[in-house]
């Protein structure tokens, strides 16, 4: 097989373009707390919200605030700079990570020696392109700042065994822990690897120590400030959810969970080549420091009863590396017996890879996001607009103020007695609806569909009625008869 040809500079040029497209469509939230516990926190510290108005993880001062700024930095530069539309604003936070997370993992890529040339340019290639990193990048969430620290702090360790790259390698990855706390079974896999491969004095053991205090207690003090008293976040939340196990109170799952998640979620064969991947890393001594982190931190997340897919994200930064990996492999193996075998593969992982970035590139994280922004733009003040299951601008307790519409009047509104909507003489009125199917009761008025979370042509594929239980929006204008 000839080594595939490309210009460096063109791929991130074309990967900027992506992560851009991908960053714009990519509107909301993957899970509430990549809002309600960084944007929103952020407006707390701008007095947009009031100390009532946030969540149970304030109030026990559980939750890291060092993304928190980066938040409120960027939303007051907006600001200053008249912008103030908060939907564009979160799409340039989006755009901002996208972009840092493309330079991490070309950091990261430029660091790593690979068996040759093609290897080489099929990490990045995955690292640019794949389609569950380019959704993991343009997250502004704690799982993908965290995970881009750690695959830029592995970076530092990986250049050259000095005193600056030491203590450059383990200040971020401080930082990655103070992001997020659960990347320390990462950190603490690497730590044992070197401490067993004896590759520190203990010069260096002390610098990588001094390091790693220092990044967190810079983070604790800015912790101390928004919460304003003395605290420790890292101790408050492993208190809180392992000594009186208020994550379990979410839901547990067995220890074996994630290796079935991995498989379902990545697409076969993405998943089945990350799960190799991960022995073979942990095999080959080359990547043997990687893999313990990557070991530690799949055994860490394991044994913790309460599990997300989310909670590995952290981690997808190396999943390029997996996959070389097993191509290597597979190529030892197979290269001269079956020749063809591996173009075939290869093309399998291109067909997947490409039709699943089409998907993801170019979808919302979350359905409620474009609704909200379709209340703005077509739903003008003073309107009354009625819902009939959550309130759109809240999820539980918790109120989004960063895209709160104001001047708006919203009403709950069951379906029992959907059938007696008042259609308001005096003032605009909507409904939303939260199925595809334009519901029954509203059959009896004379309405205008504003927004459909799905196009109407989608009707034609709609297959065993497939879209009647999906996560859909609708918002219609109710008119006077």
């Amino acid at each position: 097989m000839k080594p595939i040809q490309f210009s460096t500079s063109t791929l991130l040029i074309l990967a900027i373009i992506v992560h851009t497209i991908a960053a714009w469509f990519s509107s909301g939230w993957h899970h509430p707390d990549e809002h309600f516990q960084l944007i929103e926190f952020a407006q707390f510290v701008d007095g947009k919200v009031t100390v009532n108005e946030l969540p149970m993880e304030y109030h026990q001062a559980m939750r890291p605030s060092i993304q928190v700024w980066l938040s409120y930095v960027q939303i007051k530069f907006y600001h200053f700079i008249g912008l103030h539309n908060s939907f564009l604003i979160s799409f340039l936070i989006r755009l901002l990570i996208g972009f840092a997370s493309i330079g991490a993992a070309f950091y990261f890529h430029k660091q790593l020696k690979l068996r040759n040339q093609q290897s080489s340019n099929i990490h990045l290639l995955l690292s640019l392109f794949m389609w569950a990193l380019v959704y993991v990048h343009v997250r502004f969430s704690s799982e993908n700042l965290s995970g881009l620290l750690l695959v830029l702090g592995t970076g530092f360790l990986l250049k050259e065994n000095t005193l600056k790259h030491i203590a450059l390698g383990f200040f971020i990855l401080g930082l990655a822990f103070e992001t997020r706390f659960q990347t320390g079974f990462y950190s603490l896999g690497i730590g044992l690897y070197l401490l067993i491969q004896k590759q520190y004095n203990i010069q260096k053991w002390l610098l990588a120590a001094a390091s790693t205090i220092v990044s967190i207690g810079l983070c604790s003090l800015l912790d101390c400030y928004f919460y304003q008293k003395w605290t420790f976040t890292p101790w408050n939340y492993f208190n809180l959810n392992i000594f009186h196990h208020v994550a379990a109170s979410f839901g547990t799952e067995p220890w074996y969970w994630y290796l079935f998640q991995i498989n379902e979620k990545l697409i076969p064969p993405f998943g089945l080549a990350i799960l190799a991947g991960l022995l073979l890393c942990i095999w080959k001594p080359s990547y043997r420091m990687i893999g313990f982190g990557l070991l530690f931190f799949l055994l860490g997340h394991s044994f913790v009863g309460h599990k997300e897919f989310r909670f590995l994200f952290p981690v997808a930064y190396f999943m390029p590396l997996l996959c070389v990996l097993v191509f290597e492999q597979l190529s030892d193996w197979y290269a001269n017996k079956y020749p063809k075998l591996l173009p075939v593969v290869s093309k399998v992982f291109i067909t997947v890879n490409i039709i699943a970035l089409l998907l993801v590139g170019l979808s919302p994280a979350h359905q409620l996001a474009p609704l909200l922004n379709a209340i703005k733009e077509n739903v003008p003040e003073n309107s009354m607009v009625y819902f009939t299951e959550e309130h759109p601008f809240y999820s539980g307790h918790n109120k989004n103020s960063f895209y709160w519409q104001k001047n708006l009047a919203f009403e709950h509104l069951s379906i029992d007695s959907a059938i007696h909507l008042q259609v308001h003489l005096n003032m605009p009125t909507y409904i939303i609806c939260n199925t595809f199917e334009t519901p029954q009761y509203l059959k009896n008025y004379s309405i205008q569909q504003v927004y459909c979370s799905y196009p109407e042509w989608l009707k034609t594929f709609n297959f065993n009625g497939w879209l009647n239980r999906s996560n859909c929006y609708q918002l219609f204008e109710l008119k006077v008869q």
